[in-house]
């Protein structure tokens, strides 16, 4: 009797965070429906491509974020989201950002489980920490809200996920180097993270060259090629190797005052770091008054901090896992965020921080080798902490749809 009553115990919590689960991810299929963007810049693009050329139709002098150079419009994020797009518009051309962003959501939900299985979580452990990662964090609304931008950031954390998972398993660095040369045509700035691997690489191999030697070309020649390709885009845009277009770009005054101020500054560095970390709800009232009007609180523009959006990495400042796979990956996390710091847009139009999509997976990683590492699996009141910030985050997701 005891053993069933322990497994009926399990079966209908397993149940529970599935449907659950199922519930948050039909959810953003709806999201992604609804919400998908009429001017895809991505598929244009593609369109584009297929012709031979690397402009978009142009939207409108003045619109956001798009460059306006030589009487044509580019979108300045790196081609491979783009790239992706090529089979369908050749084909039936049923794809869209929101279809993409969707596919990519259950692949990251895969990968995330199969990681937390490998460091030994149990199943229903492994399904908590699918629903933490991807809507007890500044994720939701990346995955809930189908823009050109939010599709980049998606890829980038699969493609990350993909790259470690292949670490934690097969090791196969050529592959990995595959991962990241798709990683640095879609967003450069992830590309720092690629650190850890090599850091590991040469302390595992320290004693054998050629072995590191051997890793280093499977793992350096597919990203050279990348760079080289990204570099020859930029020309053929721009007429300059480094320009990405992100100087260029038509943005609102308020960005354009900051980007002024360099397009990486340390000018830069204090409000970066308070809209990761602290950035707090702000409240709805009256105006010269202290009352409270439904729905209470809202965010700015700017985002919410990561203390909101997903507290429980506060937690690593006294678990934090000192092994060296964890000094790797926390190195390299910070040379990644580095310049995300310093860069002058901080993320406007986000509910978390968006641009720490660069390195989230591998913070993720960190966390989860922490916790099993002290625990086994989560603890009861990570769980409850879960669901209060799903809860959370997705009220606030609806007072900002309902109330932008």
């Amino acid at each position: 009797m005891k053993y069933l009553t322990a497994f009926i115990k399990q079966y209908k919590s397993v149940l529970g965070i599935t449907i659950l689960l199922l519930f948050l991810l039909a959810l953003t299929l709806a999201f992604d429906i609804i919400n998908q963007r009429r001017y895809d810049a991505f598929h244009y693009l593609a369109e584009r491509m297929i012709q031979g050329r690397v402009d978009i139709p142009i939207v409108g002098q003045g619109a956001g974020d798009y460059v306006y150079f030589h009487g044509k419009s580019y979108w300045p994020s790196g081609p491979a989201p783009a790239l992706l797009y090529l089979p369908f518009v050749l084909t039936f051309d049923i794809a869209t950002n929101g279809l993409f962003i969707f596919i990519f959501t259950l692949g990251i939900g895969v990968l995330i489980y199969r990681l937390t299985r490998r460091f030994g979580f149990d199943k229903i452990n492994s399904l908590w920490s699918v629903l933490a990662f991807i809507f007890a964090s500044p994720l939701l609304a990346i995955v809930w809200l189908p823009r050109e931008h939010y599709l980049a950031h998606v890829i980038i954390v699969f493609f990350l996920l993909l790259a470690l998972y292949e670490f934690f398993t097969r090791r196969r660095f050529w592959l990995i180097g595959i991962y990241y040369a798709i990683i640095t045509a879609t967003r450069l700035t992830a590309l720092p993270t690629v650190f850890f691997f090599i850091a590991e690489s040469f302390w595992r191999q320290r004693k054998n060259w050629p072995a590191f030697l051997r890793e280093m070309l499977a793992l350096g020649l597919p990203i050279l090629a990348s760079l080289l390709v990204l570099g020859y885009y930029n020309y053929v845009r721009f007429g300059n190797w480094f320009e990405s277009g992100y100087a260029l770009q038509t943005i609102a005054p308020d960005l354009e005052r900051m980007r002024q101020l360099g397009l990486f500054s340390l000018a830069h560095l204090p409000g970066n770091l308070y809209y990761f970390f602290f950035a707090a709800p702000i409240p709805i009232h009256p105006e010269k008054t202290a009352n409270l009007l439904f729905p209470y609180i809202t965010f700015s523009h700017w985002g919410l901090g990561l203390i909101f959006t997903a507290p429980y990495y506060i937690s690593l400042c006294w678990l934090w896992l000192r092994d060296r796979i964890n000094l790797l990956l926390g190195l390299a996390t910070l040379l990644s965020a580095i310049p995300i710091f310093l860069y002058y847009g901080i993320g406007l139009t986000q509910q978390g921080y968006r641009y720490g999509t660069d390195f989230y997976p591998l913070l993720y990683v960190i966390f989860l080798r922490s916790i099993y590492h002290h625990y086994g699996n989560f603890p009861r009141r990570y769980r409850l902490l879960f669901l209060a910030i799903i809860a959370f985050n997705v009220y606030l997701f609806f007072v900002k749809l309902l109330l932008p």
